[in-house]
C-alpha cells in the first residue's frame, strides 16, 4: 500500500521506466504473426515491433479472450497469436469498419477464432472518472467478456483514450492484461496516470519508450494495491474539463477532416 507523501512534497509520478521483461521482448514468434509483422508499412497501423510483443504475451500468459479497440492490422496479429495457440475469442471495437474490411475478411477466415467486430460510437461523458470521451456500447462490449487481454490503439489521439478502459474494465478479468499502445505521447502519459488514480486494482507492469511510439502494460490485481486518492481525483478532473474545452477547435477540426476522407488508416 502506497503512503501519503509529506505536507509540501511533490506528489509521486506513478508513470516511470518499466522496461519489457525478456519473455515479452525477444524470442520467436509464430509463422503467422512474423509474417504479418514483416508486412507492416502504414504508420496508423500497430508496429512490427508491437505485434511480436502481443503475440509473445497472448503465449506466455495463456491468453484466450481478447479485446481490442481499433481494428485492423492488429486484428490480424492478435487472430493469428490466438490461432497459434489452439483458438480463442477476439472482441474488436472500430468506429468506422469500412476502414479495416480486409484485415478483419482475414481474422473471421480462421476457424479456431470466435470473432464479433462492434461499431464503436463516441460521446463526449462527464462522471466521477472526469470528462471524457467514452463508448456508447458497454453492454455488447461488457456481454463477450470477461477479458485476458484488453489492446487499446483507438480512438484517435484527439479523443483521448481514457475511455476504452472505463468502457472495459469490469469486464476485465482479475490478473487480466492492459496494453496501451503509442503510450509516449503526452495524452496517452496522462491517460495511464489517470487510469492508475481511479482504478487501485490496477498494476504498471511496463512502462517502455524503446518500443516504438511507446508502450504501456498493466494488470488487474485481485485486490486494490492503493488507497483512494479522492483530493487528487478532485483536481484530475477540474484538468480534464480545461483540457476537453482546450481541445474544441482541434476536436471540430478533426471531425471535418474524417467526414471528408474514405482513406481506410489500417489497411
Amino acid at each position: 500500500m502506497t503512503t501519503t507523501a509529506p505536507a509540501g512534497s511533490a506528489p509521486h509520478d506513478p508513470l516511470q521506466i518499466r522496461a519489457l521483461p525478456k519473455q515479452w521482448s525477444e524470442g520467436a514468434v509464430p509463422p503467422q504473426v512474423e509474417a504479418v509483422a514483416t508486412s507492416l508499412r502504414n504508420p496508423w497501423a500497430v508496429s512490427p515491433e508491437s505485434a511480436r510483443i502481443l503475440a509473445r504475451l497472448v503465449r506466455t500468459e495463456g491468453i484466450g479472450r481478447v479485446l481490442e479497440f481499433g481494428a485492423g492490422m492488429s486484428s490480424r496479429v492478435l487472430g493469428q497469436a490466438l490461432d497459434a495457440v489452439g483458438g480463442g475469442r477476439l472482441t474488436a471495437v472500430e468506429c468506422h469498419p469500412e476502414w479495416c474490411a480486409v484485415p478483419w475478411a482475414h481474422v473471421r477466415a480462421l476457424p479456431s477464432v470466435d470473432t464479433s467486430l462492434i461499431r464503436g460510437t463516441l460521446w463526449l461523458r462527464a462522471d466521477w472518472r472526469g470528462v471524457y470521451f467514452g463508448y456508447g456500447e458497454v453492454d455488447q462490449i461488457r456481454n463477450r467478456g470477461p477479458y485476458d487481454l484488453v489492446f487499446i490503439d483507438a480512438p484517435v489521439g484527439v479523443y483521448g483514450r481514457e475511455g476504452a478502459l472505463h468502457a472495459a474494465i469490469t469486464a476485465v478479468a482479475p490478473g487480466g492484461w492492459i496494453v496501451l499502445d503509442d503510450a509516449a505521447r503526452p495524452r496517452e502519459r496522462r491517460t495511464v496516470r489517470r487510469w492508475l488514480l481511479y482504478y487501485p486494482d490496477l498494476e504498471l507492469v511496463v512502462y517502455d519508450e524503446t518500443v516504438p511510439r511507446g508502450m504501456a502494460i498493466l494488470r488487474r490485481t485481485p485486490a486494490p494495491l492503493r488507497t483512494a486518492q479522492f483530493s487528487e481525483r478532485g483536481r484530475d478532473w477540474a484538468r480534464s474539463l480545461r483540457e476537453t474545452y482546450w481541445r474544441h477547435d482541434e476536436l471540430l477540426d478533426h471531425m471535418r477532416k474524417q467526414s471528408s476522407t474514405s482513406i481506410p488508416p489500417s489497411s
